[in-house]
């Protein structure tokens, strides 16, 4: 529920990115992702207006991180589904991921990771 003037911030997993042609996700830890343009019309059909769409994307240490580790967030999956502990590069790459290292932005949104939409009611 928001205020009369509130702004809604929801994010989610990118389908086309995660599971792509697929309607069940991929990731055992994703319930639900959708398209761009999915979230965009769930988010006008629900009455909002300024509608903005941004797309979370690696930024060039994270690119990095994704070669060595064959795709940063599959090995996490990988290790968190095996159930056996991490290796220690693998725990230490991910522990110092910061903020700076990822890029938001409107563009390539079919590319991004996740998707970010803001709007008003």
């Amino acid at each position: 529920m928001l205020r009369p003037d509130g702004e809604l911030a929801v994010s989610t997993p990118n389908r086309l990115t995660f599971s792509p042609g697929r309607d069940t996700p991929l990731n055992p830890f994703h319930t639900r992702e959708l398209a761009p343009t999915e979230l965009a019309d769930l988010v006008r059909d629900g009455g909002f207006t300024e509608v903005e769409l941004l797309g979370l994307h690696h930024g060039p240490r994270l690119r990095d991180l994704d070669v060595r580790h064959g795709g940063l967030v599959d090995a996490q999956v990988r290790v968190a589904v095996s159930g056996t502990p991490w290796p220690t590069d693998l725990r230490g790459d991910v522990a110092a991921v910061e903020t700076a290292d990822f890029l938001l932005t409107p563009d390539d949104l079919d590319a991004s990771l996740d998707l970010l939409v803001t709007a008003r009611a």
